[in-house]
């Protein structure tokens, strides 16, 4: 207890930081008002080891079967001596910064600041009561300092090296970092975690659409979400499984069919020539409409797509800082691999932290790749939910980011999942009647998925419950327009055109969208058999409807 809770018995709030390794952490903190930019009051140091202290202290995870000299005692030991011990009294609003030596060996004190105050701005009335910052904000900090410091490591050579508290061009290294911000713990804030938790739930996840909660608070354990989120995921993608297989169904069986049908028998009533010595109209529309559906991916993919160096534009020029709102995130991508060779000098168990020479001086993951226990660069899974990629290539290679503001991400989105349900819409319009009962069935089972699919995906980064429910009630909508389009033109040449036309999407989206191992891998063990099984069993229904209609 400090001096303030001795004399009058009012409990003061204080952080107690223990380090052990080279993380580093800032306490940020409006001292003179909340109308006043954030300033450090608090940074802690690199925990080094060795003859000249530069060696970063680490814990090997072994144990007996691993390392036959291992006893616990040691790594107590290095504990108890080698980790440093920091306190300090907070307040409402103070911002928290947790980071790995991928951040903090190339990114400034300063510029981590910058960015904070760009995206915490201080107050214009010093008058009001503390409101704390919406958690997306933490998110949008914490994606930026991850690209900034990328941007600074870059090793492919393709940027001009820029200045770190390591030297110029920094040093690749793995990028983690935390940001939250200290408030009260109140009632109304356990109301909007427990809110938070049923938004993780199935129910929520199916219904709800709001902000991350309280997280810090987790109720549940790491295994337990996971578990949780697999099971989601597995179900979903077996769902998807079936919708591939009755897309391509519908697509050669129902749409293509009765496109070539329509159009053959047209040509006959207008020339001598027999239909099957004719020029394959239907399935040159077929193929056109395959390109139109991959071209709206691409477009899409290529908008929503991070820049080259997948840098963030806070920091870099001072005229380019007004686009730090729209700066393109990653989140699933954390940093370059450990390269350097400090993170490879490692403390283990068999030596004591007083002997920088002795002991294992290889990282704990080349240790098992040796003895046969994961495969090379696999590593041991870790509790982080963001994989680390295992080069700068992939990492610019990887899918759209979900941390982009929804403002941009929705329309684009809806760019290219409207143009499914438009062509979907327009073949169920423009379809004969026996064929509409196929269809309808069709674009059911694929709507349904593709519904549940943009519903989950939007949840995290849904600015607001009323854009949410825009958003969802236009991709409804559109396969009702493009039904009555379709139906203007049912009886018409371009009727057929348009089936054969949306035979192309159908067959697109069922083969390389929604098909199993294609875009995404397929389910472990017993997982890829279901998708399998339920891809045979949605294209045999719909050749099964077709025979009885």
């Amino acid at each position: 207890m400090d001096n303030t809770t001795q004399i009058h018995g009012k409990v003061h709030p204080m952080l107690g930081v223990v380090t052990l390794g080279d993380c580093e952490l800032l306490m940020l903190r409006r001292s003179k008002g909340p109308n006043q930019p954030l300033k450090v009051v608090l940074h802690t140091e690199k925990q080094r080891i060795g003859g000249n202290h530069q060696t970063p202290l680490q814990l090997l995870r072994l144990d007996d079967d691993l390392d036959p000299n291992f006893h616990e005692d040691a790594a107590l030991d290095a504990i108890e001596r080698g980790s440093g011990l920091h306190c300090m009294s907070t307040r409402e609003g103070d911002v928290i910064i947790m980071g790995s030596d991928g951040v903090f060996d190339n990114l400034f004190v300063e510029e981590i600041v910058e960015i904070c105050n760009q995206k915490l701005p201080p107050r214009a009335s010093a008058g009001r009561d503390f409101e704390p910052a919406d958690s997306n904000t933490f998110l949008e900090i914490a994606q930026c300092l991850v690209q900034k410091a990328h941007s600074k490591s870059d090793i492919s050579g393709r940027c001009p090296p820029q200045s770190t508290p390591v030297g110029f061009g920094g040093k690749a290294d793995d990028t983690s970092v935390l940001v939250a911000e200290v408030v009260e713990w109140t009632a109304a804030k356990r109301e909007d975690w427990e809110q938070g938790q049923w938004q993780r739930s199935s129910w929520g996840q199916m219904f709800g659409c709001g902000h991350d909660g309280y997280s810090a608070a987790e109720a549940t354990s790491d295994s337990d979400f996971e578990e949780d989120e697999t099971s989601r995921a597995g179900i979903l993608k077996t769902a998807e499984a079936f919708t591939a297989g009755v897309l391509i169904n519908a697509g050669l069986v129902h749409l293509l069919a009765d496109a070539s049908k329509e159009l053959n028998g047209r040509r006959r009533l207008h020339a001598e020539e027999e239909a099957e010595d004719g020029y394959p109209w239907a399935e040159l529309w077929c193929g056109i409409g395959c390109l139109l559906t991959h071209g709206a991916e691409l477009l899409a993919e290529t908008l929503l797509r991070p820049s080259e160096d997948g840098s963030c534009p806070l920091g870099d020029e001072k005229g380019r800082r007004e686009k730090a709102a729209a700066c393109p995130v990653a989140p699933k991508v954390v940093g370059h691999p450990a390269t350097d060779d400090d993170d490879r000098s490692v403390f283990s168990a068999a030596s004591r932290p007083s002997t920088s020479s002795g002991g294992a001086k290889v990282a704990h993951d080349v240790i098992l790749e040796e003895l046969g226990l994961i495969g090379p660069s696999q590593g041991v899974r870790s509790k982080s939910r963001q994989p680390s990629p295992t080069s700068p290539s992939l990492a610019e290679s990887s899918a759209p980011p979900p941390g982009l503001r929804a403002v941009v991400v929705g329309p684009l989105l809806m760019l290219s999942l409207s143009l499914h349900s438009l062509l979907e819409g327009l073949s169920l319009g423009a379809a004969k009647e026996s064929r509409t009962r196929d269809l309808f069935m069709a674009i059911l089972a694929h709507k349904g998925v593709a519904a549940f699919s943009v519903g989950v995906a939007w949840q995290p980064t849904c600015p607001s419950v009323w854009r949410y429910i825009v958003a969802m009630v236009w991709f409804a909508a559109v396969t009702p327009i493009g039904i009555f389009m379709g139906h203007a033109v049912e009886d018409s040449p371009s009727g057929a055109v348009l089936t054969a036309l949306s035979a192309g999407t159908f067959l697109y989206v069922g083969l390389v969208e929604v098909n199993p191992g294609v875009r995404a891998p397929l389910l472990p063990g017993a997982g890829a058999v279901a998708q399998a099984l339920a891809c045979v069993a949605g294209f045999t229904a719909m050749g099964l409807l077709a025979l009885w209609t």
